[in-house]
């Protein structure tokens, strides 16, 4: 299945569908489809284009400062995976590396250094065609460690692959922790007889309002914290307007957070 959520988005990408109409152009000798993925292919990488759209997908939120006076207190940090690729070191050996939303390591660190909760929890990604059997949750436990957090303020979730199943793990750690009841479902939405368990959550701002839904949807009580915003703030300049790789991958980026977030959302309406 996890194939299939990361496959099916490519079909309504813009490259997708410029090759699509190029290839019928070619195949039916017609010009028209080739000024619309002409006319596609400029808009989707334009970098003010894709800037203003992505700045939308981030619902136009600010960080926030690290600290209770402005974010509570709760039960746990939650810090998603996605910040850690491997690659080839000496021998072929694999070597972790930052990726694109280290931020959110950060982040979580920082929340947890200014007393918002005691536990800091991990997510333990990882996707079925990864290199190695670490997860991402168990690379930045040790990278936690070498930072001064003890081992007790710490724990990571099983291997997990999407944001749904993240939701999942951290319920079920959570109630593992405090012996809760076993959860019952109303009305779509995972409940226990004891009192949720509030959760300040981090990650990347364009994927917050989704990752926030799936995890109320869980039965926790969430506190969002956003962080790895990817719209910088500068002038508008000429070299805005012409077309650039960085913008077409910004604009698939933003494109493809909206079809996940219509997707959980169609399953949200159909299981109420």
């Amino acid at each position: 299945m996890i194939y299939l959520h990361k496959l099916l988005p490519l079909l309504v990408m813009p490259i997708f569908m410029c090759c699509v109409l190029l290839a019928y152009a070619l195949i039916r000798r017609r010009r028209w489809p080739i000024a619309i993925a002409i006319a596609l292919l400029l808009v989707t990488s334009n970098q003010w284009v894709a800037s203003q759209f992505l700045r939308s997908v981030e619902m136009h939120e600010v960080r926030q400062p690290a600290s209770p006076q402005t974010l509570g207190t709760a039960d746990a940090i939650v810090v998603l995976s996605g910040m850690v690729r491997n690659v080839v070191g000496p021998n072929n050996t694999l070597v972790q590396e930052w990726g694109d939303a280290a931020d959110r390591f950060d982040g979580g660190l920082a929340l947890w250094h200014a007393k918002v909760a005691p536990k800091l929890l991990f997510t333990g990604g990882r996707m079925p065609w990864s290199a190695g059997h670490t997860t991402e949750g168990d690379v930045l436990r040790q990278w936690a460690l070498e930072r001064g957090i003890p081992a007790s303020a710490m724990a990571v979730t099983g291997e997990v692959a999407n944001t749904a199943q993240e939701a999942t793990a951290i319920r079920s750690l959570l109630q593992g922790a405090r012996g809760d009841d076993a959860s019952k479902q109303v009305n779509g939405q995972h409940t226990t007889a004891a009192t949720a368990h509030h959760i300040v959550l981090v990650t990347t701002a364009f994927h917050m309002p989704r990752a926030q839904a799936l995890f109320e949807r869980a039965g926790l009580q969430v506190t969002p914290y956003r962080v790895d915003f990817r719209v910088s703030v500068r002038a508008t300049n000429p070299y805005d307007w012409l077309p650039s790789a960085q913008a077409a991958g910004d604009f698939d980026m933003a494109w493809r957070e909206l079809l996940a977030r219509g997707f959980y959302g169609l399953q949200a309406w159909l299981v109420s």
